[in-house]
């Protein structure tokens, strides 16, 4: 009776496995349409709200779009149309205008300690902060895709505001250890007059840190709809326009240092964010961004074990990885015999390999990608994608490589005014070849064990082949020069060390996916996106709803067989 509360206990049924895995996206609709009928009036409306898509959108004919099956076609198509604008536009953003960045400090009167300053302070903020602020985009990597390949875009608001809001909610002490880097340098034998200087960058970078954050997540919702073009387009506006111009005029034309490098990556940062909101209007993307349909929690204990699941794995992953790519400039500073200069060439290096690194990345985003929206959409063709996307990236990456091989006298040319500088310079340019050749195909083909419920393999893999191969070989041979070899020598062991790591990384990560059950893999992307609908239809059927989070994927076999049940 209407206004009794019925005190005897609810029955929950437990959901057999068989059953449990019976509700699979394409049948959830029935399930539910039929405990609907049969619930309480009140629970009935509630689960019919939760169902509904509301009144239909006016923002963009994209969002109704079903992603293409996989044909050879379709793979070139993806990877011209979105995977070269995406590279322009990482190279316009990460790696153009900090290098040239790079060359005007090289044209100051104290180009020498500026260079070597600005290398360290890169260091440090990114150690401290770009690892975990990019790694906590890969919630938004996987998630959105998967999302879009299953038909569910209506999620993507609660999905955007829930990363923003936890990001920035773990970035607050690491912005805070900010403060504490000029102390850090001088404890690791850094020149007093370089710690300083690197403590005023990094404190500068904090705000500027948190505009990259929220810009991230557009970029992502953006690109994953289809707007890849924009992406290049706003790099072209903000990186050639904006960064150069503020580059030159700040730390050329004023002089004003590392101080004026960090201005200048600040307003580049509020410049991009300004386009994207620009774009998100003229397209109509502001309803799918920041105006979710119905009610989802932003801490569900289920989302949030979402995220700590995509995200902490991929954070631990680049500090198993990234992380000593950042600390060669620290290794180089321990070198025995090493000349300043020396030093000045191997920060130009590190900020030359950013570059180049920053062009091949939206090949490693375009593979990951295509490959989870035909995974979210159950294509049993989505591994021969992966391996066509990654070839043709290989590919192309080659062929850059020879085209940085042919130049490098002209890259020695304008990395410094100083003699000394270039001379050390030239002799260790070739390492960029090998390290952007394995990195492409080491990164590529380990991006989808995390969204696959693998980040212990993915973390344990990197671990191994970077502090069990390739730190031990280069601490013996370049630091501690068991080998007695010249500076120039260990100066090249010292910046491939990455390179000697990302070699048996990129054989690795390819064995596991030929050997990966691509139909299971299928499963665990299509069940994400539907989480919500599988939790709902299960409480409406008086079952007990499964638990959240990624479901364990394991190659070669179903998936749920090793280390957990699939949700």
């Amino acid at each position: 009776p209407r206004g009794r509360r019925c005190c005897r206990p609810r029955q929950v049924g437990t959901m057999p496995d068989d059953r449990r895995e019976q509700l699979l996206p394409e049948t959830l609709a029935q399930e539910t349409e039929t405990a609907v009928q049969g619930a309480p009036r009140a629970q009935s409306d509630e689960l019919s709200d939760s169902f509904s898509d509301g009144p239909v959108k006016k923002s963009t004919e994209h969002e109704h779009e079903e992603e293409p099956p996989y044909s050879i076609r379709n793979e070139l198509h993806f990877f011209l149309a979105r995977g070269l604008p995406l590279c322009v536009a990482a190279f316009l953003e990460w790696g153009g205008p900090p290098l040239v960045a790079m060359f005007f400090a090289g044209s100051t009167p104290d180009s020498e300690a500026l260079q070597s300053a600005l290398g360290y302070g890169r260091v440090y903020f990114n150690c401290t902060v770009l690892i975990a602020l990019i790694g906590m985009a890969a919630y938004g990597w996987a998630v959105v895709p998967g999302c879009i390949g299953a038909g569910r875009r209506e999620r993507i608001p609660h999905y955007f505001r829930r990363a923003v809001i936890l990001s920035t909610l773990i970035m607050l002490p690491l912005f805070a250890l900010q403060f504490a880097a000029e102390p850090l340098m001088r404890s690791l034998s850094v020149p007093p007059s370089i710690a300083y200087d690197v403590g005023v960058y990094c404190r500068s970078m904090i705000c500027g840190a948190w505009l990259l954050l929220f810009e991230c997540h557009l970029e992502i919702v953006l690109v994953c709809c289809g707007y890849s073009r924009c992406a290049s387009f706003n790099s072209l506006l903000t990186g050639v326009g904006v960064d150069i111009g503020a580059s030159y005029l700040l730390i050329y034309r004023l002089n004003m240092g590392v101080t004026g490098a960090a201005l200048a990556w600040t307003v580049v940062r509020a410049a991009r964010i300004v386009v994207w909101l620009c774009m998100a209007v003229y397209f109509g993307m502001i309803p799918l961004i920041f105006m979710p349909k119905g009610k989802e929690h932003i801490f569900s204990a289920s989302e949030m074990r979402c995220f700590f699941s995509l995200a902490m794995p991929q954070i631990a992953n680049n500090m198993a990885g990234w992380l000593i790519f950042e600390l060669q400039v620290i290794g180089l500073s321990n070198i025995k015999g090493i000349s300043p200069a020396e030093l000045a060439a191997g920060a130009i290096w590190v900020q030359c390999e950013q570059a180049f690194a920053a062009a091949q990345s939206g090949w490693i985003q375009v593979t990951s990608m295509r490959t989870l929206a035909l995974l979210g959409k159950r294509d049993a063709h989505a591994g021969r994608a992966f391996a066509l996307i990654l070839l043709l990236s290989s590919a192309a990456v080659a062929a850059s490589n020879a085209v940085l091989y042919a130049q490098r006298d002209a890259i020695v040319r304008l990395a410094s005014n100083n003699a000394a500088v270039r001379a050390a310079f030239e002799k260790i340019v070739w390492v960029l070849v090998p390290h952007i050749q394995t990195r492409l195909i080491a990164l590529a083909s380990c991006s989808l064990l995390i969204p696959l419920g693998r980040p212990i393999l993915n973390v344990a893999a990197t671990f191994g082949c970077f502090y069990l191969i390739a730190c031990p070989t280069v601490g013996a041979l370049a630091i501690f020069d068991v080998a007695h070899l010249s500076v120039a020598a260990r100066m090249m062991l010292c910046l491939g060390t990455t390179s000697i790591a990302q070699a048996p990384l990129a054989l690795f990560g390819l064995g596991f996916c030929a050997n990966l059950d691509w139909v299971s893999a299928g499963k665990v992307v299509s069940s994400r996106a539907n989480n919500d609908k599988m939790a709902i239809a299960c409480v409406a059927a008086n079952l007990e709803p499964p638990v959240a989070g990624p479901p364990l994927c394991i190659a070669g076999g179903p998936a749920g067989r090793e280390g957990g049940e699939t949700s």
